[in-house]
């Protein structure tokens, strides 16, 4: 029922959960693996969140900046 969403930075402990989700919201990518989400935690975790439904996650957001 989505009443208890909690926002949060993603942390390495969620990265098994957020591949998982991503393999199944996704067409996958070159960029869908541990190590590529462990270089980004390392230079910009705080604009890597993840929403959690109880303990569900039922989203991701990435925030970046090519430039």
């Amino acid at each position: 029922m989505m009443n208890d969403l909690k926002y949060r930075t993603c942390s390495p402990e969620d990265i098994d959960a957020v591949l998982a989700f991503w393999n199944t919201a996704t067409l996958g990518g070159s960029t869908n693996t541990r190590e590529a989400i462990d270089i980004f935690l390392d230079h910009d975790a705080e604009l890597f969140i993840t929403v959690w439904d109880g303990d569900a996650l039922i989203g991701t957001v990435i925030g970046a900046w090519d430039g």
